[in-house]
């Protein structure tokens, strides 16, 4: 049987929000180091440290070994994961470039095993794709994060990113990810499996909920009405913080 090489990797920016989890940082970067040198060479990962003032990440995240960017906002902006995303997304490609977003969060691992598998695939470029999780450590259970995808630049910016008039409240992902599935309509790959980490296996995985304002009040939904009353659901002026 004649030997067939993989197909090159992708040109991919993976965008990771970080706010106060070192110890989870610390995990990704071990997983990342990990990954094959082909990959390397085609991937970057941008980290947008999202205001943290106890834990900033440099320190750990300079221990990375795949090309990098670290960005920090610099105002403690509660629940501005939307921004985070939009700033990773546009210091993520020169105008003239088209490159893939892996878009997550620090709490999920793309391990290196599965970045072979997702990072040669030939995709198409007028969709965008979500994958399996499951949870560490036992693994017993399924879960699909919308959250976490992979989209053309461009295709992200002709939905104009995240609204970050919902920065500060918990679920203002909704309205992007309804958008760009009108835009570029999702395709699930079942074979690309993520691993969720959660606080008693590591216990900064993820972000505090009172950071998350809206968990405990309804601000996604009054904010949603207020600007679906007056026809305003289109994002605008990304990236309005320091």
């Amino acid at each position: 049987m004649d030997f067939k090489a993989p197909p090159p990797p992708l040109t991919v920016r993976m965008v990771y929000p970080y706010y106060e989890n070192p110890k989870m940082l610390e995990r990704q970067v071990e997983n990342w180091n990990r990954y094959a040198g082909e990959l390397r060479g085609a991937l970057r990962v941008i980290l947008i440290d999202d205001g943290s003032k106890k834990y900033p990440a440099y320190d750990i995240f300079k221990d990375c070994k795949i090309p990098k960017k670290l960005y920090r906002v610099t105002e403690d902006i509660p629940w501005n994961q939307h921004g985070a995303r939009n700033l990773g997304a546009k210091v993520a490609c020169k105008p003239d470039e088209n490159f893939w977003l892996y878009m997550s969060d620090m709490d999920i691992i793309l391990t290196p095993e599965m970045a072979n598998v997702l990072f040669r695939k030939e995709l198409d470029a007028k969709h965008y794709y979500t994958f399996e999780r499951t949870f560490l450590p036992d693994c017993q259970r399924r879960k699909y994060h919308c959250n976490t995808f992979m989209v053309k630049h461009s295709i992200y910016w002709a939905v104009n990113g995240y609204d970050e008039d919902y920065c500060g409240t918990y679920g203002g992902d909704g309205p992007f990810l309804r958008q760009l599935s009108t835009l570029a309509p999702r395709v699930h790959l079942d074979d690309v499996l993520l691993y969720g980490v959660e606080r008693d296996t590591v216990p900064d995985a993820n972000t505090d909920l009172p950071r998350k304002v809206g968990h405990f009040g309804n601000e996604y939904h009054r904010h949603f009405n207020h600007k679906h009353a007056i026809n305003n659901e289109q994002p605008k002026n990304p990236i309005h913080f320091k």
